[in-house]
């Protein structure tokens, strides 16, 4: 199914390519999304469609964008949007047309689609997912520490759009993790970057660093470069123009966008849920003397402001060359536990609840669907704690959140990738602010990923801890494979090493040990 490269072109020579670091960064190498290696193997997103949703529509005859528009499935607009026209341009502005810039993939189509209301969101999310295989979503609740709710029409749509679009592969939903850090907005507050059918997309400057603004969250999948450090990011504007100030996690989803453009081209049998593997499996390690860097139970690092790290597009490329695809998704439950305790007034111990789950899966993400009543949610410290000790927050005390109650409110972690889900699992509650009660009515943990496998993985283990697939087993095979060492030798023809032998370590690395 994957897709032979075309001949490549060399470096665009398009005018302010130079500008354009987050694409190649000179000055601070290694800093970019490294997208030119992958153009270099001929994946430049062609064949691949790329919908813009937001509330105004971009620029179609943009001079710079107009050889990549799908017309026929663009709803025509009379206004267009400066900020939406900017976020086409680094997905997938026009390469080797002598103006302006380059988009992350320069050879996919562009479409848009418009939101307003409930039911215009609902139409745009579901717009053309016959043809559209990306949404960019550079756009969500206010940016203001405040938890958003969403109708249940919504949350339906999320789900059957990553099931059912793309002829069943699932369309791929990018989001912008938001910019809201000075507000202590978080990630798991928006109810659109933190569902698990969409892939939430942080911010970092040039400097390789958590871009000011950008939200961390436990529900944060990757980041990608925009502005910060001492650049911004230089992409198209409205009225045939270009910008050279643009930023934020807006700017950081398309980015993002285009590198999955280009690994559907490479393999357009991707699933939805096979893009979030590869792009967590290829993250680069960015920051890496942040002291929020921890490693999972699984073996993965993990850091809430980084998400798994960096995006990297000829990581991500040539994984998705070779990916065999994940097994059928599993979900479980623990059903509704009740608790009804109120929580002490001011304390940071706060109350504790740990449920006993018998019943395994290999954790792609954990829903967790709160219950609280209070006056002000604001005043609540949540976290979520599995069997290996790995904690997730989910809810910081923010005096900028006044609502009364969470009713059946759902956060969502990644954090736990890889682990079990077998073992106990404890819930925290705290009530950080005096003067106003809370009572803790329920809650339920819902975990999704794939069935652990009855079949022996030995073979598959090459490195300690044993009786675990970790990181240090990927690093051992990729080691291996490089050196023609026949301990990576997984596949027949036995005796020599090629892709397929590539493909049945992922197979058996993202099935996990029983």
């Amino acid at each position: 199914d994957a897709a032979p490269p075309i001949a490549t072109r060399g470096l665009p020579d398009d005018p302010f390519f130079g500008l354009q670091w987050h694409l190649l960064d000179t000055f601070f190498p290694g800093h970019d999304a490294n997208v030119t290696p992958a153009w270099d193997l001929g994946y430049t997103g062609e064949g691949v469609t790329i919908c813009i949703v937001e509330s105004n529509g971009f620029q179609l005859d943009h001079p710079d964008l107009v050889a990549n528009v799908n017309t026929a499935i663009s709803p025509p607009t009379t206004f267009t949007s400066s900020h939406m026209t900017s976020v086409a341009g680094i997905a997938a502005a026009s390469a080797f047309n002598g103006i302006g810039v380059v988009g992350a993939a320069y050879d996919a189509d562009l479409s848009q689609a418009l939101i307003g209301t409930t039911f215009q969101i609902i139409d745009a999310l579901n717009r053309r997912n016959d043809v559209n295989d990306i949404k960019n979503n550079s756009w969500g609740p206010f940016d203001n520490g405040q938890i958003d709710t969403v109708s249940s029409l919504i949350t339906d749509t999320l789900e059957s759009v990553t099931t059912d679009g793309r002829g069943g592969l699932g369309e791929i939903l990018v989001w912008a993790g938001g910019n809201g850090q000075a507000s202590a907005d978080r990630v798991d507050y928006d109810p659109y970057a933190s569902s698990r059918f969409t892939i939430a997309v942080g911010a970092i400057g040039d400097d390789d660093v958590q871009a000011e603004y950008s939200e961390p969250g436990s529900s944060l999948l990757v980041c990608a470069p925009s502005s910060g450090g001492s650049m911004n990011i230089t992409t198209t504007n409205s009225g045939s123009n270009y910008t050279f100030n643009f930023g934020g996690t807006s700017a950081a989803s398309p980015l993002a966008a285009g590198v999955v453009a280009l690994m559907l081209q490479a393999n357009p049998a991707l699933t939805w849920r096979d893009v979030q593997y590869i792009l967590i499996d290829s993250a680069r390690i960015n920051d890496e003397n942040d002291e929020r860097w921890s490693v999972n139970g699984a073996g993965r690092r993990i850091n809430e402001t980084y998400g798994f790290g960096a995006v990297d597009a000829l990581a991500a490329v040539t994984l998705a060359e070779a990916w065999p695809g994940v097994e059928p998704e599993t979900s479980i439950s623990t059903g509704v536990v009740p608790v009804n305790a109120a929580i002490p007034d001011g304390p940071p111990e706060g109350v504790d609840r740990t449920v006993e789950v018998a019943d395994s899966v290999r954790i792609e993400s954990v829903e967790l669907v709160m219950n609280v009543q209070s006056d002000f949610i604001g005043d609540l410290e949540i976290t979520l704690t599995s069997p290996d000790g790995t904690v997730s927050t989910l809810s910081r005390q923010r005096f900028s959140d006044p609502q009364d109650d969470l009713v059946n409110t759902v956060f969502t972690s990644v954090r736990h990738w890889g682990e079990r889900s077998d073992g106990q699992w404890t819930v925290h509650v705290a009530d950080r602010r005096e003067g106003i009660s809370a009572f803790w009515q329920d809650f339920e943990l819902r975990f999704h990923g794939v069935s652990l496998g009855a079949g022996p993985c030995a073979a598959y283990d090459l490195a300690e801890p044993f009786g675990v697939l970790d990181l240090a087993d990927l690093s051992a095979f990729v080691v291996a494979f490089l050196t023609g060492d026949l301990s990576a030798d997984f596949a027949e023809p036995f005796g020599t090493l090629n892709g397929d032998d590539i493909s049945a370590f992922v197979q058996q690395f993202n099935q996990g040990c029983p």
